[in-house]
């Protein structure tokens, strides 16, 4: 074998191998660019608590005894055929609630979104005045009780933006069906005023 036939032979091989080199780190590349890409979208993604939070609705601390009570009355009424608890009360509610909000959020038709953000949040005024047997004021309701109210509001059940004597079926209306979705807070007077003008007369 000649100098020139060993130099050729050795640059055979050593390309070769380059290019063998080469496969294996381009395969190599290819698996971590994979397994960087799911760790980024295990990063970006959000839990059910975290998406709940994000629309504005505050999650019920599970020392809120009284807020669970009513979360029991709902589940009761509305969702009992479609969420399993462990038990039918506010501990098998809290533990459903705290298994459910970790888990990855996937869109709002999921059932396990939207159950949670029902079950597991701080309860409408509706809500409660549902657990109390309260019956909600309906469309031929309006008229008598916006009398009602330019008659008998005091300080105690006054809406804060509907004076005495200026109230009709449709502010009193338009007022209620917005209270009957806010949260119930523990200031204020919005409760006690939706509790007065928004039910039926007993």
């Amino acid at each position: 074998m000649t100098l020139k036939t060993v130099s050729l032979s050795a640059l055979g091989a050593s390309t070769i191998g380059g290019a063998a080199v080469g496969g294996y780190l381009f395969t190599k590349s290819s698996d971590v660019k994979k397994v960087t890409s799911s760790q980024k979208q295990e990063a970006n993604a959000v839990s059910i608590q975290k998406q709940i939070e994000t629309s504005g609705r505050t999650m019920l601390n599970t020392s809120e005894s009284k807020h669970w009570n009513i979360k029991v009355n709902t589940y009761k009424t509305k969702l009992q055929s479609a969420v399993t608890l462990t038990s039918e009360d506010e501990e098998g509610l809290k533990t459903w609630c705290t298994e459910t909000l970790k888990v990855d959020f996937k869109n709002e038709r999921d059932n396990n979104y939207s159950h949670a953000e029902q079950l597991c949040t701080v309860p409408t005024n509706e809500e409660k005045l549902l657990s109390e047997s309260k019956q909600l004021a309906e469309e031929n309701d309006w008229e008598e009780r916006a009398r009602a109210y330019n008659t008998g509001a005091t300080d105690e059940n006054l809406i804060s933006s509907i004076n005495k004597n200026s109230a009709d079926k449709t502010n009193l209306k338009e007022w209620c069906e917005k209270t009957f979705k806010e949260e119930i807070s523990e200031t204020g007077n919005t409760y006690i005023a939706a509790k007065q003008w928004c039910t039926k007369t007993q």
